[in-house]
This record gives C-alpha cells, structure tokens and sequence, in this order.
C-alpha cells in the first residue's frame, strides 16, 4: 500500500484529500474531497505499471467536505458521508447511484442540522448500510433501500470512530467494532 501513495498524482483534480479508503483486493482507492469530489482510482498491479494509480472518475457527490467512505466487495458498492447531511450508496465499478439518505429528514423535530461522521456497508446478515451520528451518539442501521432496521444509542462519550473494523464471523454475519 505504501507504493500506491508514493504517486502522488492528487493535485488539482477535486481539492483537498479528506478521507481516504482502499478496496480490500487493492483495485480500488477512492478518495474524498473538501469541495465534495469523489476521486476513483484503479491501481494497476501489472508488472509493467505496478502501483500507479489511474484515474477513472471524478465525481461531484456532495456540497461540502465529504467525511467517511465505506467500500463493501461482497456487494460491489460503496457508500459516501459528507456534512452537507447526504448518504450516497453507489455500485463498483459502475458509479450508479443506487440510493441517497438524507440525514436532517430522520429528526423531524430537531433544530440542529446533523450528519453522518461514520458510514459502514455491511453484507450479513442482509445487506444494510449503518451510520453514526456523533452528536447524538447514536447508531442508526437500514435496508440498501433505505428502510429502517434499528437504532442503537451509545452511552459513552464518542466524538467519532476513528478506525472501525468489519469482520465476518464463522456463521457469515458481519460485527462493527
């Protein structure tokens, strides 16, 4: 991984690197911009440009920063979180838009405009996408198709999560940490 970001080819394409995140077979770098560019890279592993990254989108996603990227190879997609309030759930290696979340439409009655600081896609049981509201310290899981699961609110004091992992278990269900 250290070879890829060595290129660094990141200069004038969508702004300032927010958030970062890597396929788990390393053919896909996706990256998030301050400006809310989605930079696509596929790494190539041939032997004659082995670690160099080649661009194949830049896509204007969201309205401001984007602050979390999921990448899920089981199901071909990934899932973007920007402060604009917006989730965007797209298929690899495609880029269609398969479903958008907007955040503020789930609290009808607050007045402070929240966001999603954490996005995970996961692939077991069901395919389901979960999201994590730091000012609310609260986990909030859906469907793909945006219909809602559960809610789980966490006691303890957490401003974000700062490196999640996804495992599967033995029964093939998927556990956050």
């Amino acid at each position: 991984k250290e070879e890829i970001f060595s290129n660094t080819i990141f200069s004038n394409l969508g702004g300032c690197i927010t958030i970062m995140e890597i396929s788990k077979d390393e053919n896909y770098l996706l990256c998030g911009t301050k400006e809310g560019f989605l930079l696509s890279y596929k790494i190539n592993k041939g032997e004659l440009n082995k670690g160099k990254l080649e661009l194949r989108h830049n896509l204007f996603l969201h309205s401001e920063p984007i602050v979390s990227i999921s990448i899920n190879d089981t199901l071909y997609m990934f899932a973007t979180s920007s402060k604009d309030g917006y989730i965007m759930i797209h298929i690899l290696p495609t880029f269609n838009l398969v479903r958008s979340i907007h955040i503020p439409s789930l609290f009808k009655d607050e007045s402070e405009f929240l966001y999603a600081d954490n996005v995970f896609l996961s692939s077991s049981p069901l395919p389901c996408i979960t999201i994590f509201i730091a000012k609310k310290k609260l986990f909030k899981t859906f469907t793909i198709n945006g219909h809602f699961i559960q809610d789980i609110k966490e006691e303890e004091v957490v401003n974000s999560i700062k490196s999640p992992i996804v495992f599967s278990s033995f029964d093939f269900q998927d556990y956050l940490i």
